[in-house]
């Protein structure tokens, strides 16, 4: 995956986060090893991409099985094996930032200018902030509590609302 730009949503009109796009070009899903904790009675399974900073996450309760439409899942483990799920449920990052090392923030990539955004993805922080860095060194934003990557509205960068 090459990232060729990082576009910023402010969603000036709604209440909503302001959202990361980025533009990237030949996406390819990763090979993703899970590492799994349990919460209650759910059980979280969590993948970091070293390569391309992706990640990917469930929560699985066994007594629930109707998220994703009763999908069937067969999750690949960092120890070797396999664990099939059934119906698990997408979570966010706020709740995987909590349980894992790997702290990430969500995104949107786009592959050019004619495809549809395709949201589901998550990224790690440290990732983020070098796309940041290298695409918007205008844009401000901060580490929130739930350790995501926080873009304000209020800042010089965002034309329309300042």
């Amino acid at each position: 995956m090459e990232v060729e730009n990082l576009e910023i949503n402010w969603n000036n009109r709604w209440g909503n986060d302001v959202g990361i796009v980025l533009k990237v070009k030949n996406l390819e899903r990763p090979k993703f090893k899970y590492e799994s904790k349990r919460r209650g009675r759910h059980t979280l399974f969590f993948a970091y991409d070293r390569k391309t900073g992706l990640v990917n996450y469930y929560a699985y309760d066994p007594r629930d099985k109707t998220g994703f439409s009763g999908a069937v899942y067969e999750l690949p483990l960092k120890n070797g094996k396999t664990r099939k799920i059934v119906g698990p449920w997408s979570s966010r990052s706020e709740v995987m930032n909590e349980y894992f090392k790997s702290h990430n923030t969500e995104i949107t990539i786009k592959e050019d200018e004619d495809s549809c955004l395709i949201g589901g993805y998550a990224m790690s922080n440290s990732r983020i902030i070098k796309y940041l860095k290298q695409f918007r060194p205008d844009v401000k934003y901060y580490i929130s509590e739930e350790k995501r990557v926080f873009i304000p509205k209020d800042q010089p960068a965002n034309e329309r609302f300042i």
